[in-house]
C-alpha cells in the first residue's frame, strides 16, 4: 500500500499539451502536486504528531507486568489451581489438590529424567522454582533438593502454596512483583526451574528474567526453563506494536468473552535466548522442541569442575 500513489504517478503518461487542448499545463498540475505534498508533510513533522509517535512507540514498548499481577492475584483468589494448570474440565475449583500436585511430581520426574539423557547434572543443594503458583513443581523438586524456594509474582498465590506446604522449612516462599530478582543474591543456586511461565510474561521482562537466571546460578549450576519462540521485531515498530495490541489486549479480550483465563501469551525469539545465556556466562547444552516454536532450554553456568565447556 505505501508508495501506491507515488507508482501512480510515475508511471502515468504526462500530460501533453496541445494547442487544441483545454488540459492544464503540466508544470501548473506538477506545481500544485509539489505543493500540497509539502503541505502534508509539514502536518506529519509537526511538532505534535512527532510527540504522538514516540509516546506510541514508548506505549508498545512498556508492556506491564501489573497485568499479569492483577491476573494471577484474582485466579489465587478465586480458582488456584485452575489458574496453574488450566484443564478447562477442572474450572471452579474442580481441582483434587492430591491429583493436582501429583502432575507435579510426574513433571519433574520427565524433567529430571530428561537432564541424565543429555547428560546433565547438577548439585542437589539449592533449586528455585520461579513462577511457582501454589507450589505444583515446588513440592515435587523438594524431592530432589535439599531446600527449594518457590517465587511467584501474586501474593494470593503465594498464601495458598505456604498452606500447601508439606516440606516445612526446607521449602520457602517468596512473593516478587519485579521484573527482576534481586531479592535474590547472586550465585545462590544449583539448579533453576521454570515451565509454562516465561509465555505468560511480557518479552522485555521475560528477557531480564532469563539473565537473572543466569545470575542466580553458581558455577556449574543448571537452569531448565520454558520459552515458546516466535518473529522478532524491532523495537519501536508497527510491528511491536501490533504484537501488543494482540498479544496483551486482543487475545485477552477474547478469552474474557470466551469466560476462560485472560491470559496474555508471549515468546522470546530463540536467537535473543541463546544470547541472553552466553551474556550470562552459561552455555546453552541442549535445547527440547516440545511443541511448535517452544523450547525447553538446559542451561550450565560456566566455572567450576561441572561448568567447564
Amino acid at each position: 500500500m505505501h508508495g501506491g500513489r507515488s507508482e501512480y504517478m510515475l508511471n502515468g503518461a504526462s500530460p501533453v499539451r496541445s494547442c487544441a487542448s483545454p488540459v492544464a499545463p503540466a508544470p501548473r498540475a506538477a506545481g500544485y502536486i509539489i505543493l500540497l505534498a509539502r503541505r502534508h508533510l509539514r502536518t506529519l513533522l509537526s511538532p505534535r504528531l512527532r510527540a504522538a509517535w514516540h509516546c506510541s512507540l514508548a506505549w508498545c514498548m512498556t508492556m506491564s507486568l501489573d497485568t499479569v499481577r492483577k491476573t494471577f492475584e484474582r485466579l489465587g483468589r478465586e480458582d488456584p489451581l485452575y489458574g496453574v494448570l488450566t484443564d478447562h474440565k477442572r474450572r471452579h475449583n474442580k481441582w483434587d489438590p492430591v491429583e493436582f500436585f501429583e502432575t507435579g511430581v510426574a513433571e519433574v520426574t520427565r524433567m529430571m529424567n530428561s537432564m541424565q539423557a543429555v547428560p546433565l547434572d547438577a548439585p542437589r543443594e539449592h533449586a528455585l522454582d520461579f513462577g511457582c503458583g501454589v507450589g505444583r513443581l515446588t513440592l515435587a523438586l523438594g524431592a530432589h533438593f535439599e531446600r527449594v524456594v518457590g517465587v511467584d509474582i501474586a501474593d494470593t498465590m503465594i498464601a495458598r502454596a505456604r498452606e500447601y506446604n508439606t516440606l516445612g522449612d526446607r521449602i520457602t516462599y517468596l512473593v516478587n512483583t519485579r521484573d527482576d530478582l534481586s531479592l535474590l543474591a547472586t550465585a545462590s543456586f544449583d539448579f533453576v526451574y521454570s515451565s509454562i511461565v516465561l509465555q505468560h510474561i511480557p518479552p522485555e521482562s521475560a528477557k531480564r528474567y532469563i539473565a537473572e537466571f543466569m545470575r542466580l546460578l553458581r558455577p556449574g549450576g543448571v537452569a531448565v526453563f520454558h520459552v515458546p519462540s516466535g518473529k522478532p521485531y524491532a523495537p519501536g515498530s508497527l510491528g511491536a506494536m501490533w504484537y501488543r495490541v494482540r498479544r496483551e489486549y486482543l487475545r485477552r479480550a477474547w478469552k474474557l468473552i470466551r469466560g476462560r483465563a485472560p491470559y496474555e501469551m508471549h515468546y522470546v525469539p530463540r536467537a535473543e535466548v541463546e544470547s541472553i545465556v552466553r551474556d550470562g556466562d552459561a552455555e546453552l547444552v541442549h535445547r527440547a522442541n516440545v511443541a511448535a516454536e517452544n523450547f525447553m532450554y538446559y542451561v550450565r553456568k560456566r566455572g567450576g569442575a561441572r561448568g567447564e565447556a
